[in-house]
Parts: structure tokens; sequence; C-alpha cells
């Protein structure tokens, strides 16, 4: 399945856009949680807010459902939506609209390829799952994988830290692109 309509509509949005970063996979139910459990919670970061573990999460667990509006208008604040199918647009609410950015992030964004569509906008939910074991505490972490055109400088500081919130795909392209902008 190809998801060809995702790209960044911000250039501070504080989500990833980029068809490289989406995962599908098989359709299975989550894992049910424990009631009155939640696993991620927004608290103060480095850059702001962030999301972080209120409890230990196992690789490949879905920690929840990104929600949030769904709207076509991509006239107002640009910031924080993300593509979806058919041309929609998702403006996250609550605790994942404050996922930041690593180089080398412990979870990722997620559709499964065939849980059934949204009736009125032919769209798929999107879920975040851990790539690896979080310890409660720790930040959760996705790759915005920008395209070149949107890329900032990165802050995450991690080891494999790109330098560039941008596609490791796409960083001989925004090496050409910063090469033209300082030539001219």
């Amino acid at each position: 399945m190809e998801y060809t309509s995702n790209y960044l509509h911000g250039l501070y949005a504080p989500i990833f856009n980029h068809p490289s970063s989406l995962t599908y996979r098989e359709p299975k139910l989550p894992k049910k949680r424990q009631p009155g459990v939640r696993a991620a919670k927004v608290l103060s970061s480095p850059n702001g807010k962030g999301v972080y573990a209120q409890k230990s999460i196992s690789k490949d667990s879905v920690i929840g459902e990104v929600r949030g509006e769904i709207t076509t208008d991509d006239e107002t604040d640009p910031r924080y939506l993300m593509d979806l199918d058919g041309g929609y647009l998702l403006r996250p609410k609550g605790t994942f609209r404050y996922l930041n950015h690593s180089c080398n992030p412990n979870c990722e964004l997620f559709v499964w390829e065939d849980q059934e569509l949204n009736p009125e906008t032919g769209t798929r939910p999107l879920y975040v799952s851990a790539l690896k074991t979080i310890p409660k505490g720790r930040q959760l972490t996705i790759d915005y994988a920008w395209p070149a055109e949107f890329a900032i400088p990165c802050n995450c500081k991690s080891k494999n830290c790109r330098g560039w919130i941008v596609d490791s795909k796409e960083l001989k392209k925004l090496k050409k692109l910063k090469k033209i902008k300082t030539a001219a």
C-alpha cells in the first residue's frame, strides 16, 4: 500500500509527516490497557513540552491513538497538522500533540493496514507504538523525517543526530539546497 499524500504543512509542526516514516502494519487488536493507568503524560522538556512514559512501556506496545480534529482547512495555523489520506488533515489534540523529534526515536506513528476507514473522510486512525522498551520517566520521541525543503536544525543530541530535522533519505538533497541558498 502506498501513502502518497503525506507531507509537512507547517515548518514548526512537532509531528513528522513524511511518507517514509509512516509504518503500515497487519491488522491486529491493540493490547488492552489497565483501567485508569495512562502510559504517557505531557511534562516540561528541553524543547518546551514533551510526552513522557508514566510506566515502563515494552517494545512493540501500542501506546495510544493520535486523536484530534480532522479537517480540510489548511488556511488556519498550519502547525501540528498531519496529512491523512484523501486530502484530509489531522490537528492532533491532547498528549500526542507534544511528541518531540529525535534522530534516534523510541516510538513511531503507524496505521493498521486493513483497519476500517472513517466513512466520512476515508482516513485511518494513527497510533503511537514503542520501537524499543521505554523506561518510566523517559521522553517519547519520533523521527519527524521532514522533507529537505522544511528542514530546521536539530537539537536532539542523540549519538546519530543528523544535525537537521529531516528524513535521512533527504540529507543529500538538503545539503544541495543549503549550498544553493549559501551561494545566492
